[in-house]
């Protein structure tokens, strides 16, 4: 693959990310996009993750949950709440309360509230999709 293809496939992951995100290009420099995902190289490759073995849609759901942990860790992203306090009025009475998504596994809900936890959620299961069986012996 070419280089030029590969830019312009970043370029265009870069304008659909910060599109689902809800962030302005102004906000989020494509020279900071190419480091975030320099960055994301480095941790793939120390968690064991082989990435010869992604999809482009494997890699655009890690730069998706990548970037907005990191976005809303440095307080770049403040609209997008998982943990969004909602506010119900009956009739004089305002209750505002946070809504507890139903879980469907056991600990379901902890990964799922962040992109933190979700991206490292992700990323377990790449590491077990990707790993290759280390071979143990030889059969005569």
């Amino acid at each position: 693959m070419s280089s030029d293809t590969e830019n312009a496939e970043l370029k265009d992951f870069y304008k659909k990310i910060l599109a689902l995100l809800s962030i302005k290009e102004a906000e989020v420099a494509f020279d900071s996009f190419m480091a975030y995902t320099e960055l994301l190289n480095i941790i793939l490759e120390t968690h064991g993750v082989e990435l010869a073995k992604l999809t482009k849609s494997h890699l655009f759901l890690l730069l998706y949950y990548f970037l907005g942990c990191e976005l809303k860790k440095r307080g770049i992203m403040t609209e997008f709440e998982f943990e969004k306090i909602k506010k119900e009025k009956f009739n004089e009475l305002e209750i505002e309360y946070n809504p507890t998504p139903i879980p469907t596994n056991i600990g379901d809900t902890a990964n799922k509230k962040n992109f933190c936890g979700l991206f490292d959620s992700f990323l377990e299961k790449l590491k077990k999709q990707t790993k290759t069986p280390s071979c143990i012996g030889v059969v005569k």
